[in-house]
């Protein structure tokens, strides 16, 4: 579960790290007892807007994302089918070999 957690968040910082100069323009909210979507677009400084979604459930009074929804495609389910990819290509074993490779390479 280690190299999930791991792998995952080094995606997600390098994802964001990747805007520069870029702002968040909040859009508006959607609450729903313990669900959440937190909707909003990030504008690059051309003008070009990139629609953003938090999705969130509330976990023992706080509120913690579980999606992020860019452009329509989230990252969970993006990332779910290519880890049931590689699993069919090869094995459980095999896709955290891969992702071990890949943090190894990002620490580099």
């Amino acid at each position: 579960m280690k190299v999930f957690t791991a792998f995952l968040e080094k995606a997600s910082i390098q994802n964001i790290e990747s805007y520069n100069n870029e702002r968040f323009i909040y859009s508006g909210e959607k609450i729903n007892d313990s669900q959440a979507e937190v909707e909003g677009k990030i504008m690059n400084t051309q003008g070009e807007e990139t629609k953003i979604t938090y999705l969130l459930h509330r976990v023992g009074g706080e509120w913690k994302v579980y999606d992020l929804v860019v452009s329509g495609i989230g990252f969970v389910g993006n990332y779910r089918s290519q880890f049931s990819r590689l699993i069919r290509q090869s094995s459980y074993e095999g896709l955290l070999r891969v992702m071990r490779e890949k943090l190894e390479s990002r620490k580099r």
